[in-house]
């Protein structure tokens, strides 16, 4: 069964939609700033936030602002500009919600003034907020898995569809800049003092980032957007190598990469583009490229787009597909912002332009703490 993309959101430091958000990757505006300890939560950082009073603004349209939390209010709003623009019923038995990510509410966890209740801390409890804001009947699901959430959960989206268990999915993806997420990071001293230079020599480590990405399938071609890009599959693995550390060698995304081409029948001489992590850490990066080597991609185009908006965690999966399908649309490689430098163990074929290309293929990659590893294959239908 081919399963369609139907709708798409992304909200981030540079814009509250995709298009916007493109729009600014073509004028080379990254959403990261540095902040002032006295600025944010008295912590001095490189980091991409969103504009709290726009999002407060929109989301007072449809609902009271202070009944919700910033994530929640993320979330919601992602999900409406998504469906905006499509005949999908998302309160219909046939629609399925997935919850992508990897803190949820964390800000709410020790905070003695919080107006919320406790349990709202709870991813399940999240989820099943943003269901019944929707007034969806069906359990919401909930996907968590460190950094591959988002395309984790897109896959699992395609599979239920693809089973016939749903005709629809909204996948939403969303998380939030907090001073336990920081300070967590900060403690691995995994955090860059400048704006991430994901794949330069000179890179220092990565740049956090927060926002809410929203893509909606379906298995009916009639609702699917005009240029038709199916979600044609994908896998995960796991290197089973170190808590936090990837492995040296690549196995797990290599395997991830792998089992994503057999299980879409996909050659990979055919695909025009690669949408990879780029943390621009030092293990990450060299990790990366080794496993694009020994799956012969080196060759092939490749970006990452956290030195637009940061590193969102669970939402990352969702919001960089949202842009490879932008990216299609417009048949335009994005280039990876703050590279310059070769700079990994295996050279690659990194984007530093913005260029024209037809664009039939995208392989999408995460990884992510615990060794985990996902890969995701986007493609224009009638090209396969």
């Amino acid at each position: 069964m081919t399963i369609y993309i139907a709708g798409d959101n992304m909200m981030t430091s540079l814009g509250f939609s995709t298009r916007e958000n493109m729009q600014k990757m073509k004028e080379g505006i990254s959403g990261i700033k540095k902040h002032k300890p006295e600025d944010w939560l008295n912590i001095e950082c490189c980091i991409s936030l969103v504009n709290t009073d726009r999002l407060d603004e929109c989301f007072a349209d449809v609902a009271n602002t202070k009944k919700f939390t910033r994530l929640e209010k993320l979330a919601i709003t992602s999900i409406r500009y998504a469906l905006a623009n499509t005949d999908i019923d998302i309160a219909n038995p046939n629609t399925l919600i997935i919850l992508s990510t990897t803190k949820g509410n964390i800000d709410l966890l020790g905070n003695d003034k919080s107006p919320f209740p406790p349990e709202r801390v709870q991813l399940w409890d999240t989820a099943q907020l943003i269901t019944s804001f929707f007034r969806n009947p069906n359990p919401p699901l909930v996907v968590s898995n460190a950094c591959i959430s988002g395309v984790l959960a897109l896959v699992t989206a395609q599979r239920y569809l693809e089973q016939k268990l749903y005709k629809h999915a909204v996948i939403v993806g969303v998380d939030i800049a907090t001073e336990f997420v920081v300070s967590g990071f900060q403690a691995f001293k995994a955090l860059s003092d400048k704006p991430c230079k994901p794949y330069d020599k000179h890179r220092k480590g990565l740049s956090l980032g927060e926002g809410a990405g929203t893509i909606i399938l379906t298995s009916d071609p009639g609702l699917s957007q005009p240029e038709k890009i199916v979600v044609r599959g994908g896998a995960s693995a796991n290197d089973a190598n170190h808590i936090s550390g990837p492995s040296p060698t690549g196995d797990g995304l290599h395997l991830a990469i792998e089992k994503t081409l057999q299980l879409t029948d996909q050659n990979r001489q055919d695909i025009d583009t690669v949408s990879a992590h780029g943390t621009a850490t030092l293990y990450n990066d060299d990790m990366e490229s080794r496993a694009l080597t020994r799956s012969k991609l080196e060759k092939t185009p490749v970006n990452s787009l956290k030195g637009f908006f940061g590193h969102t965690l669970g939402a990352a999966g969702v919001l960089e597909t949202a842009l490879c399908l932008q990216s299609m649309r417009e048949n335009t490689l994005v280039a990876t912002k703050g590279f310059r430098t070769k700079g990994t163990a295996k050279e690659l074929n990194i984007i530093k332009k913005m260029k024209s290309a037809p664009l039939h293929h995208c392989l999408k990659l995460a990884s992510g703490f615990g060794g985990c590893n996902a890969g995701l294959l986007l493609s224009k239908h009638g090209s396969f």
